[in-house]
């Protein structure tokens, strides 16, 4: 944009003043119209901005959600290996504590401790030294029979 100066005469200046006014306001509207119209336009979020938004967000959650169930987990397994090891404790302890080792052979219990029932496998086995057995004692909760959770072993011969 060139500004040119012209010197008119004073009635001619008048109106070319009255034409400039005219012209700065309505250029003055213009700008301020089209300035508004992207004030108004940035004042929101666009679709895309807020379905990536969500996206993030939905990833998050999936993420703390999953870390959330899998300590629940392990704090529950931690939970069933502690208690099945207080069961299998105190049975090697009742069977040490007759001071007579158990026959050879496999036998099977159900005992209550804790609210739950506990499966016990208890396996005598002799060993190469004559009066000593082996005992391996399995523990497995009631719900999963066959997986059992802990096994303590020891050496016991008469006292």
């Amino acid at each position: 944009m060139t500004l040119t100066l012209i010197l008119l005469s004073r009635s001619a200046g008048m109106v070319l003043a009255r034409y400039v006014r005219e012209w700065s306001g309505q250029m003055r509207k213009s700008l301020n119209s089209h300035a508004l119209g992207r004030l108004k336009h940035s004042l929101g979020f666009t679709l895309l901005e807020v379905m990536i938004a969500v996206a993030i967000f939905a990833g998050v959650a999936v993420t703390i959600t999953d870390t959330a169930s899998m300590r629940v987990d392990n704090l529950l397994s931690v939970r069933m290996m502690t208690m099945a090891s207080f069961v299998a404790e105190n049975r090697l302890a009742e069977i040490q504590l007759t001071g007579i080792p158990p026959g050879e052979g496999e036998n099977k219990d159900v005992i209550e401790m804790g609210d739950n029932e506990w499966n016990i496998l208890t396996k005598v086995e002799k060993t190469q030294f004559p009066g000593m057995v082996r005992i391996d004692l399995s523990v497995a909760p009631e719900e999963f029979k066959d997986n059992y959770v802990i096994t303590l072993s020891t050496v016991m011969g008469p006292h």
